[in-house]
């Protein structure tokens, strides 16, 4: 097996090894603790016309997809990796493609897309952003992958060979539920495709 094999075999693995939940949106193949899931056994899985392509999930302003975190794993310390295709046009407020949180905006690790068209983690806890961190500048329209780790005092962030400017005073939040697509606010929702997030 040469090295480009072995890249396509790593990217084609799933569940993702040591994964404690894995959402291939393209596949329309759902995975958490410890076994294979089916839309039934999300706490919510209420699509409100959010729509399912070759490139996976584009989420409507009121998507309402969520696990919830309880018997899932330890996700704090942990890592979110999440593909998606960024945006053709950058969207007018920052918008959310997958996140935990405690059911507000005020406890929540997040990965978005900012109106620059950047995607980056967004880290905050008791209501005050305690990280915020980009890695590279994606080109609008293409398949994205962007992977971040957390932990108290560390929050770092990769993307295409780029890391970001680690956070090293994060505090983390309390979380409850893992929630695709847009945040817990209104007109949050990701203005594209959601492929696949591995926590």
């Amino acid at each position: 097996m040469n090295i480009r094999q072995l890249r396509r075999h790593r990217i084609a693995m799933w569940p993702f090894p040591r994964a404690v939940l894995d959402l291939d949106f393209v596949r329309q193949r759902y995975w958490w603790g410890g076994q294979q899931r089916t839309t039934a056994a999300f706490t919510t899985y209420t699509l409100n016309g959010s729509t399912f392509d070759q490139h996976g999930l584009t989420p409507t302003a009121t998507i309402d997809v969520t696990v919830a975190l309880a018997g899932v794993g330890t996700i704090i310390p942990g890592a979110l990796a999440v593909k998606a295709r960024v945006p053709l046009v950058a969207p007018g407020s920052a918008r959310s493609i997958v996140g935990v949180d405690d059911g507000t905006d005020n406890e929540r690790i997040q990965v978005r897309c900012s109106t620059a068209n950047v995607l980056s983690i967004l880290v905050t806890d008791g209501g005050a952003t305690t990280a915020s961190i980009t890695a590279g500048t994606p080109v609008s329209g293409i398949i994205d992958i962007f992977a971040a780790s957390f932990k108290t005092d560390e929050v770092l962030a990769f993307r295409a060979g780029v890391a970001g400017t680690a956070d090293v005073s994060a505090t983390m939040p309390t979380v409850t539920t893992f929630r695709v697509g847009k945040a817990v606010a209104a007109s949050s929702q990701y203005p594209d495709a959601i492929s696949r997030t591995v926590l």
